[in-house]
């Protein structure tokens, strides 16, 4: 009985390692970095200044329902949503979008303190939310549609009427613009540059809208 069990198990087995060898491997994808963090030297710099820098809190980016799992997806027309097959985001697109944001804002504002998760423990001097909708590559077209909402508040800041103890979000700046950025070449990597470019016109944006922090002089040395 034995012999005529064991040539169906080892059929069973090669198939199964004829299977995990066949199986289709799966790239990850992810934004490119902004010229500045590329740099070698860039990882070393402190995420911070001094300890009294003003802190910056950026919030998740928001996102459409259909970007919310790990797949590259575009649109092929106005109501069908399709993917990129073999490949998927190496984290969440809105924690990526998050995280290259302030990588951006961090060049931008040199004088300031951009977090994101790990935050200093007093309320920040200003919080970064940020809507992107719609934001979806157009195929045949290959063009990135970016709508942009984005509002800063500075929530340890007491309206100038109210009381000293009300510490109410103050709207500090907003902005809201569409942009329309080309997919190339029209691969995911091409459409992961296209999202980057988008960043790369927000953090520049939101860094004109935020007050620079005072410089302190530095006193001149006594002959």
């Amino acid at each position: 009985m034995m012999w005529r069990i064991l040539p169906g198990a080892c059929l069973l087995a090669v198939a199964w390692l004829t299977g995990c060898q066949s199986r289709p491997t799966t790239d990850l994808l992810t934004l490119p970095l902004p010229a500045a963090a590329s740099q070698p030297w860039a990882a070393r710099l402190p995420s911070g200044r001094a300890p009294d820098a003003p802190v910056l809190a950026v919030r998740r980016v928001g996102l459409p329902e259909h970007h919310q799992d790990s797949q590259v997806r575009y649109r092929e027309g106005t109501s069908t949503v399709a993917h990129w097959p073999g490949v998927s985001w190496a984290d969440r697109l809105d924690v990526t979008l998050t995280e290259h944001l302030a990588m951006r804002l961090r060049g931008a504002l040199p004088g300031w303190t951009v977090c994101v998760r790990t935050c200093p423990a007093a309320a920040p001097t200003l919080v970064l939310r940020v809507d992107l909708s719609p934001f979806d590559v157009q195929m045949p077209e290959a063009m990135l549609r970016a709508g942009v909402h984005w509002w800063l508040d500075a929530p340890s800041r007491p309206a100038a009427t109210a009381s000293p103890v009300d510490t109410s979000p103050r709207l500090d700046g907003q902005g809201r613009t569409m942009h329309t950025i080309p997919v190339v070449p029209r691969t995911p990597a091409g459409q992961a540059a296209a999202m980057a470019a988008v960043l790369d016109r927000l953090s520049a944006e939101v860094a004109d809208a935020v007050t620079p922090p005072p410089i302190t002089p530095i006193p001149a040395l006594s002959p």
